[in-house]
Parts: structure tokens; sequence; C-alpha cells
């Protein structure tokens, strides 16, 4: 299990969201807690969501200018979603990365992406299966064989 701290900037710079990116078992959960980036007065409480993965289309690691400032960023599929989560601009969410910590989060990275293609690999042999078991003939024999093709027939050879 992986779990690293994050950072991020919220409300076009005036929020600030801190807290922790936890991956572990096939499942991506966000535990944060907002505050005012001004005078951070102002927080809420601590908040967990979880991720899935079907819904991330894809997930980089950035080393950040000559590796100083490591970042983590998540590319959404679906809006919606994205939305319901704070720090995302349009579809991304960019989450800074202490650099302490940079190597659990590239190794982090590394892990969600093969659990992803894990994912559609399971996905693509079941719908290999799925397709294999129909015969794509089969809708073209039953057409043949209806009762309305045999009358048409019958009239063209009249």
């Amino acid at each position: 299990m992986y779990s690293i701290s994050i950072k991020a900037s919220t409300h076009q710079g005036w929020g600030e969201l801190r807290g922790m990116l936890h991956f572990g078992d096939g499942v991506l959960r966000m535990q944060h807690k907002a505050s005012d980036a001004v005078l951070g007065l102002l927080t809420s409480r601590a908040k967990e969501q979880e991720i899935n993965l079907d819904l991330l289309s894809r997930v980089d690691y950035l080393s950040g200018f000559l590796g100083l400032f490591p970042r983590i960023e998540l590319q959404f599929s679906d809006f919606v979603v994205a939305s319901t989560l704070p720090g995302v601009n349009g579809t991304t969410m960019t989450l800074s990365v202490c650099w302490r910590e940079r190597l659990e989060a590239r190794e982090m990275v590394e892990s969600l992406e093969a659990a992803r293609a894990l994912r559609r690999t399971m996905a693509l042999e079941g719908d290999i299966n799925r397709l294999s078991r129909v015969d794509p003939l089969a809708g073209l024999r039953d057409a043949a064989l209806s009762p309305a093709s045999s009358k048409s027939e019958r009239k063209l050879s009249a």
C-alpha cells in the first residue's frame, strides 16, 4: 500500500487542499482538508473520497524543475465526477508531492498505471469471450429463413 502527502491549489488560488493519497488493493483514496490560502484560518473538516480507477484516463508523475517540485496529475474521463473533487481544473487534478516522498509517489503512479492496464486487459478479455460465443452470421441466417423473405423469393420465382 502506498500513502503520500499531497497539496493542491483550489478556488483559483484562493484555497489550498492538504491531505493524503492512498493506493492499495486496486483502490485509490484521497483524504483531504481544505483551507483558505490567504490566512489559513478557515478550514473544512477532513473528508475521504474514493476514486474509481475506471474514471482515470491518465495518471502522470512529473518531477518538475530539476526534480525539485514533484507532482502527480490525474486526468479524469468524466467531467461530472471530476467536478465533485476539490482542486480539479477542468478534468485535470494536479497534486503537489513533498520532495522527500517523490520516490514513493513515482512508485505509486507506476502501480496505478499497472492496475489500470490490468483492468483494461481483463475488460478486453471479457469482451473477446463474450463476442466469440456469438455467431456473427446468425442474424443473416435468421433473416434469410424468416417467412417474409421466403414470400419475396416466391414472387421473384413466379
